[in-house]
This record gives C-alpha cells, structure tokens and sequence, in this order.
C-alpha cells in the first residue's frame, strides 16, 4: 500500500488547480494566530472552571499567577511573588477533605487583588480549591519565584491566611 501511493505520487501537492483559493474579505493575506504572552498563561481565578484552566494548561504549557503576602500573615514576605502551577487536575465530584478549614492565598489578576481559599489534600501535599465558575482543582505542585518545584501545600505555606 505505501510502495503504491509513493508510486502514484500522492505524497507530492498537485500541480494542477484544485479549485480552493483563500477568500478573506478585501485582504489578499492571510492572518497569523497572535502570539501567546505570559498573559494568557494566568488563571481567570474569577470565571473559570476547574476543567478549562486544566484544558488551559494543557494547551499552553504551566500556568502562573502573582501571588502575595496576606494582612496579618506571621510568615511575613511583604512581596509579590510569581508562581507556577504544576500538575493539575479537575473534578466535578467534591472531594472528601471539603468540609474541613479552609486556608487562602491572595493572587493579582488584571491590577486586582483575589482571595483563593484552598484545603489541603488527604496525602498533605496537594490542594483542592472550588471554583466560583464550577468544579474543582487539584494543584499538585507549585513552582514559586527563586525556588524549585515543590508540594503545593509547602509552596503556598509562606503565603497563607486562616479562613474557616
């Protein structure tokens, strides 16, 4: 079969018109997709699901955010830090551990500062956090600035408030 079609010349584009031309209204070139910024790697922590910022990650690689220090944090690192998100997945079920305190992080997204409550996995390393637009997210891993990939629970540590 292979030896047939490289006989008929099937893998060499036609030399005749097919008949397709691209029709672009009024412009005779075509567009390029926009190039992909660091933007477009941060979590719409506001609208998003669990399952499009995993399908986000997928898609565009590790995802980030600009987390910083709550009022009132006793580990006190008064600066923003830029952290990646490493290992994620998404569920609709609740997990088991909801239902237990709760503990947030603060992120800027768009100039605005957004409180993320999280809790802490069964294993102790990972966290889960609902999602105001549904589902819910399992981070097994964060990447902080100046450090190297660790547990979720001991990356987030250093920025974490009391919530119940």
């Amino acid at each position: 079969m292979l030896v047939d079609g490289l006989r008929a010349n099937l893998h060499v584009p036609p030399h005749i018109n097919t008949g397709w031309s691209p029709t672009l209204s009024g412009s005779t070139q075509l567009d390029h997709a926009p190039k992909v910024n660091s933007k477009d790697k941060q979590i719409r922590w506001a609208t998003s699901t669990a399952a499009s910022v995993v399908r986000q990650a997928n898609i565009l690689g590790p995802l980030s955010a600009e987390i910083s220090c709550l009022p009132g944090n006793a580990h006190g690192d008064p600066h923003q830090k830029h952290i990646i998100l490493e290992d994620l997945s998404a569920t609709t079920k609740v997990p088991s551990v909801l239902g237990t305190n709760s503990t947030c992080f603060s992120v800027l997204f768009d100039m605005e500062r957004v409180r993320v409550p999280y809790i802490t996995d069964e294993d102790g390393q990972a966290v889960w956090m609902c999602m105001p637009a549904g589902g819910y997210l399992r981070i097994a891993s964060i990447k902080v600035q100046g450090k190297r990939s660790q547990p979720a629970v001991a990356a987030l540590r250093p920025f974490a408030e009391a919530h119940s």
